[in-house]
């Protein structure tokens, strides 16, 4: 028992030092800069003086959206229908959360957009931007971040976790791909790869990118 709390403390610690490298790089989850692999910068996921406001790019109208919308709420089976399983409900037809998807879910739930909101921006898991054409992801776990996770961001040139300007792209960090031997891990369209050098990573994010 002594033995698995001293392991516990330790994990809590190099958890928390991660999480903290982490911000450094990430620095302000509330206004996500994206840059491309070439280096250039996008407009910013959330703005309007300060406010969270959202700011999706939906190729489709809102008028589209909308009855596409209600149609996923009202078609919800479970016994119990919260703003939770609607967003989330949504989420899994669209890929993300666009700004009538907050709004129609308020309007469904009975209750205010501020909450729908609240709900919503908690969750890292919930996206407010169209997915790009192809995911790189980047595993933040302990091994990972120990065997040079930090390293492999750099040397694709992307500042902020989002999609790049051209769309073709969604760079995200997971917590753990679950492969800690294999690290450091990064995942293409969810595909494992594993002892992954620097010089691989950017020579993937180059062919994604095309």
């Amino acid at each position: 028992m002594g033995d698995l709390r001293i392991l516990s403390v330790v994990y809590l610690l190099v958890s928390s030092k991660i999480d903290c490298a982490r911000s450094h790089i990430f620095s302000d989850p509330f206004a996500k800069i994206v840059t491309n692999f070439s280096g250039r910068e996008s407009r910013s996921s959330f703005y309007d003086d300060g406010d969270r406001r959202l700011a999706s790019e939906a190729s489709e109208s809102a008028n589209d959206l909308r009855p596409q919308i209600q149609s996923i709420l009202n078609d919800q089976s479970q016994p119990t229908v919260t703003v939770l399983s609607s967003l989330l409900a949504v989420q899994d037809v669209l890929h993300y959360l666009p700004n009538e998807a907050i709004e129609e879910t308020a309007a469904f739930s009975n209750t205010t957009i501020n909450e729908v909101w609240s709900v919503a921006s908690f969750y890292t898991n919930f996206k407010f931007t169209p997915p790009g054409d192809h995911t790189y992801e980047v595993c933040w776990g302990p091994s990972c971040h120990v065997m040079g996770a930090q390293k492999i961001l750099k040397c694709v040139q992307v500042d902020r976790e989002g999609e790049t300007e051209d769309g073709k792209v969604t760079l995200t960090c997971g917590t753990c791909l679950g492969a800690c031997a294999q690290a450091p891990v990064i995942a293409i369209d969810h595909h494992h790869k594993g002892k992954i050098t620097t010089e691989i990573a950017a020579s993937l994010a180059r062919e994604l990118k095309g």
